[in-house]
């Protein structure tokens, strides 16, 4: 690349480099605003995650969020092993999945809905709960959007090898995480054909990748070995199977009810009794829902809603999988929902730029007064609700 291509390039896109640079300084000092100071104390599953990396042995006999516990150990080199550390890897890993975000946004809905998009996710409450929490629950977020991010990635990729290569630390990276190992076995069924002809196209790049992947996960066989009571965990199925019929159903009816209705009981993860979605995000959630049923037909409609429905089965199994698998899911059908409504609205004015100014422009205030509700709701609300500070104050 020489002088003239580059200086040609920094004319035509230092506009987009500022706009760029200026909301990711934004989002950034929303996700590290306070973080240390914003609580009075630490949840007891922030004390847990913080001492679990404390020893190899512990590590080794609980391998669950390896990715995570990697950054841990690796933070830990250069700096004490605390909570402020933790919630530092947190933000770092909501910092990646914002990116990633956006990246498969721009690619299914166009660069206006992602950014949209993307600017309800960081501000959202729930988000920031686990962007800022010293749990690796933000794990969750950051592979499923990864995931989606790897299929559009390797679909436009002419490189076999750096596919299969990414493919394999991809799989790794969710069978180390409790319940993301159903997103490689049911998507590997269902694409099996393909993944069979990548692998005989590219079959020294496969050996390859399958090795470093088998030793990768020797500590997930050592640790089955030493307690297999761990499986389940894997799995995400619950230790009481037997009392699985029971509460299955009343699981997935209080998923709903805890998400729209202000069924929240735990006061380390948000308010009490306050719905965690907005009327806003619920009704363009139904509208993306509505938009997947008219494109049923797209591959990456089977994906999402596919993955949906087994995140529903996963936290409803009442195992090791929290609310926070669904956060993506929902925030990628309400970005698709907002796009629809905007497509519907520019197909009523396809001429008219005052009117669907007027439109794009009544979007952006509406979610601009969400993003200001959920911000203000998760720094002033809740950590100065009283079930918040007597929640906290015993694990200070």
């Amino acid at each position: 690349m020489n002088i003239k291509t580059v200086r040609t390039n920094i004319e035509i896109y230092w506009k987009d480099t500022i706009y760029w640079l200026a909301g990711l300084t934004t989002f950034v000092a929303i996700l590290g605003y306070h973080i240390s100071t914003l609580l009075t104390g630490a949840t007891p599953k922030e004390i847990a995650t913080v001492t679990s990396v404390r020893s190899l042995k512990t590590l080794s006999l609980d391998p669950t969020f390896i990715v995570y516990k990697a950054a841990q150990q690796a933070t830990n080199l250069f700096s004490a092993n605390t909570v402020h550390n933790t919630r530092l890897i947190s933000t770092a890993f909501a910092v990646i999945t914002m990116l990633l975000f956006y990246y498969v946004l721009r690619h299914w809905q166009g660069s206006k809905i992602a950014i949209l998009g993307t600017i309800m996710l960081v501000t959202s409450s729930w988000f920031l709960t686990y962007a800022r929490m010293a749990t690796p629950d933000i794990t969750y977020i950051l592979l499923i959007v990864m995931s989606f991010a790897y299929v559009i990635w390797a679909k436009n990729s002419i490189h076999e090898s750096r596919t299969i290569m990414a493919g394999g630390l991809l799989t790794v990276a969710l069978i180390y995480t409790p319940g993301l190992i159903w997103f490689i076995v049911l998507p590997a069924i269902w694409q099996r054909k393909l993944i069979s002809q990548l692998i005989f196209k590219s079959s020294k790049s496969a050996i390859a990748a399958l090795t470093l992947t088998i030793i990768l996960l020797l500590p997930l066989g050592y640790s089955i070995f030493s307690q297999p009571s761990i499986i389940n965990t894997f799995l995400a199925l619950p230790t009481n199977l037997s009392a699985l019929p029971m509460h299955f159903i009343q699981n997935i009816i209080n998923i709903f009810r805890s998400l729209t209705f202000g069924y929240q009981k735990d006061a380390t993860l948000g308010l009490i009794n306050e719905p965690v979605i907005d009327i806003f995000t619920c009704a363009m959630f139904i509208l993306g829902l509505f938009d997947c049923y008219t494109e049923r037909g797209l591959d990456r409609t089977k994906m999402v809603i596919g993955f949906f429905v087994v995140s529903i089965v996963l936290v409803s199994l009442g195992g090791a999988v929290g609310n926070a698998i669904l956060l993506p899911f929902i925030y990628l059908l309400a970005s698709i929902g907002i796009g629809r409504m905007l497509g519907n609205w520019f197909i009523v004015f396809p001429r008219n730029p005052v009117a669907r100014n007027i439109g794009l422009g009544l979007i952006i205030g509406i979610i601009t007064l969400v993003g200001y509700y959920h911000i203000t709701r998760y720094f002033v609300a809740w950590p100065n609700s009283p079930e918040t500070i007597s929640a906290l104050k015993k694990f200070e």
